[in-house]
């Protein structure tokens, strides 16, 4: 790992948060513009609308930003910390493991500018140098704020460090990554966010270790027990509140004797929803189009909702292991016995009991923002905030005269 060389103290970085926050007050207008411009460019190369929505930088979209950078100034400080401490009796060695930056990571991330924000603001307070590397799609917005976060370098004097907290890679030519993805002695970190393509690209190209995070493939199912009016309002979150995140529901699974029940019911409730699906589903409801297999492997982003109709949890389980992206899954139910099965056995970073998978996000666990959602198994999984970003290292040290003693 490579040993940083400029620690700022917590007050200082919160200060500088705080002084970002009010430039890019400043500056709204113009990151508006830039981003402007971007959706037009996306517009004329045939982008669809779950893009453009992905890309779009509103006024309720930059007020969320800043509300986000906001939380991340009041979380607590992740450098420092004591973790566990210890002291091994037959030796006397005390042992302290305490918290650090993991040193530089390299971000890679498809077109969500508000990513390039997230992705500096928990970097810099993890005390991270960042280089970050936004699709060519938002290269204006992206740009335009990284922009802003040097000018507050500038106006509080750090001119000098700016560059060595964050670097945006100014072009949009695939081979600047490549070149970058070589640097194993030099980057520590790499963060792909976005689709397999992205993370299959990252890592047939480079040897420097890689925090995944895949496309949400998330699965909501819904047990006997459900409470029927609940739980079509839940599903209708997790899949139409915003169809281009990746915590939207891709994939509806139902208990049959629930099918039965409340499916036309739950087709009625959506109509500007596509449903393809399985035998049972269709012999439900005429309106279901045949799924194929690759639907249920599919993150549509859009307003489409692949169906399966199972016997019991275990199905249920059995059929969500086998497609999901183990990004979220959610499972409705008043059943303790199915819910406790479902947390134990589905191989997720993050389960839901009665929530919308929508809320697989790291604002919403209380993080402030997020990296990313990690999918992996190592070493973070779900939202990547502050305590993501950090390592630690073991601090030994033992009396002066036991040492002597025993040498």
């Amino acid at each position: 790992m490579i040993t940083l060389k400029i620690m700022l103290k917590e007050i200082e970085i919160n200060n500088f948060l705080q002084t970002l926050c009010e430039k890019l007050e400043k500056y709204k207008s113009e990151i508006i513009q830039a981003n402007n411009l971007d959706i037009k460019e996306s517009r004329i190369l045939g982008k669809d609308d779950a893009f453009i929505e992905r890309l779009t930088v509103s006024e309720k979209t930059f007020a969320g930003m800043l509300i986000s950078l906001k939380e991340i100034i009041s979380q607590p400080f992740p450098i420092g910390r004591v973790l566990k401490e210890w002291e091994v009796p037959h030796n006397g060695l005390k042992i302290k493991r305490v918290t650090c930056p993991i040193g530089k990571i390299l971000i890679i991330y498809e077109s969500r500018p508000n990513v390039t924000l997230d992705a500096f603001a928990l970097c810099f307070k993890s005390g991270n140098s960042c280089i970050l590397r936004g699709g060519s799609e938002s290269f204006n917005t992206s740009s335009k704020i990284v922009e802003v976060i040097h000018k507050t370098f500038d106006d509080v004097n750090l001119s000098n460090i700016k560059d060595y907290f964050v670097q945006y890679v100014q072009t949009k030519d695939r081979t600047a990554i490549v070149d970058l993805l070589q640097k194993s002695d030099e980057i520590d970190l790499v963060i792909p966010r976005g689709g397999k393509g992205l993370v299959e690209f990252v890592a047939s190209n480079t040897k420097i270790p890689i925090l995944k995070h895949l496309d949400g493939n998330c699965h909501t199912y819904i047990e006997n027990t459900a409470n029927p009016s609940e739980a079509i309002s839940t599903l209708k979150n997790a899949k139409l509140r915003r169809v281009s995140i990746c915590g939207a529901t891709e994939s509806l699974v139902l208990d049959e004797i629930f099918a039965k029940n409340h499916l036309t019911t739950i087709v009625d409730a959506m109509p500007e929803c596509e449903f393809v699906g399985c035998e049972k589903s269709i012999m439900l409801d005429s309106r279901i189009k045949p799924a194929t297999e690759e639907d249920y492997y599919t993150e549509y982003l859009k307003a489409k909702l692949s169906v399966k109709v199972v016997n019991n949890v275990d199905e249920a389980i059995k059929f969500i292991n086998k497609y999901s992206s183990k990004h979220t899954n959610a499972i409705l139910s008043e059943n303790i016995q199915a819910i406790q099965k479902f947390q134990e056995q589905i191989d997720s970073a993050i389960v839901m009991h009665n929530v919308s998978t929508q809320f697989a996000d790291g604002y919403e666990f209380g993080f402030g923002g997020e990296i990313g959602i990690a999918t992996g198994k190592l070493h973070a999984r779900g939202p990547v905030a502050l305590n993501e970003l950090v390592t630690y290292k073991n601090i030994v040290y033992c009396d002066e005269k036991k040492y002597l003693k025993r040498k």
